[in-house]
């Protein structure tokens, strides 16, 4: 039922368990606990599972595991998944490698308005540091900006700045139309927007793009790009990188689709709603 919570944090995850720990974690810590976490798999096995009902324990009813089968990366049907699951109207999307700080979504919650699609920013972790943190089960969402100072000093993330001024980012309005700066990993927008885009579109297929395809369609929608206040940079656990064979396909996908001013997915679960409910 819409309206049970403030938010949906929809966070996505593929076999990478000990990663997922450290986000769920995280959430759990959140200076507010009016939200839901849904947490859209893309065909993980057990050990993602029982990371997930461990967490269950302390969140309850409010985490929800919505799988796919595994049958290859279909990373925009999986957060599909998690938009059909929601039981609150706005969504706050997350990777399953990005650990959130205590304020994340409060500070989402706070940078939220009418036609905004709300993009956060990240720190890259070195391998070291996240070899480390997720050995020891470190507790890195805890970090305040004197943590990732001496964390930056130390080379074990690429920046501090993100995580620096306290309060709504400067100028967070200026660049409305910035689609590439919207990443998957971090940006939240209305359901009701959701809705009317049709959700991710469905036929980006491996690696990549999906989140940047959103984006241009939300601008063809009417919405506006807002950078999101220092609270929200969430902390990137290294990885290797992920196979790019499709990403050459996926692009020119999204070329036309900018070109065309489109705004309905060629492939999609979700139903576009022609007349979106205001938003709160």
């Amino acid at each position: 039922m819409i309206g049970c919570y403030s938010a949906s944090v929809i966070v996505a995850t593929y076999e990478r368990h000990d990663a997922l720990r450290a986000v769920l974690a995280g959430l759990i810590a959140q200076t507010r606990d009016d939200f839901e976490v849904i947490v859209v798999d893309d065909g993980s096995g057990i050990s993602t599972r029982d990371v997930v009902e461990h967490s269950r324990t302390i969140l309850r009813d409010r985490l929800i595991h919505a799988w796919q089968p595994d049958v290859g990366f279909r990373l925009a049907a999986a957060r599909n998944l998690g938009i059909l699951a929601m039981r609150s109207p706005y969504a706050i999307f997350l990777d399953g490698d990005c650990v959130p700080r205590m304020q994340f979504v409060a500070g989402h919650q706070a940078d939220a308005g009418p036609k905004k699609i709300v993009r956060g920013s990240r720190l890259l972790l070195s391998q070291s540091a996240t070899i480390g943190i997720l050995a020891q089960q470190l507790p890195i969402h805890r970090w305040q900006r004197r943590d990732v100072l001496i964390a930056a000093c130390r080379g074990e993330v690429n920046r501090a700045l993100p995580t620096l001024i306290p309060g709504r980012a400067i100028g967070r309005d200026l660049r409305a139309r910035a689609w590439k700066s919207v990443r998957g990993c971090n940006f939240a927008l209305w359901r009701a927007d959701l809705l009317a885009l049709g959700g991710f579109d469905e036929s980006y297929v491996g690696w990549g793009h999906e989140d940047a395809d959103l984006a241009v369609r939300a601008i063809s929608l009417g919405l506006e790009v807002r950078r999101a206040r220092s609270g929200t940079c969430v902390l990137h656990l290294w990885h290797p990188e992920k196979a790019r064979t499709s990403a050459g396909e996926n692009w020119q996908r999204l070329l036309q689709v900018e070109q065309e001013r489109r705004i309905s997915p060629q492939k999609t679960s979700i139903a576009q709603s022609p007349s979106p409910d205001p938003n709160p």
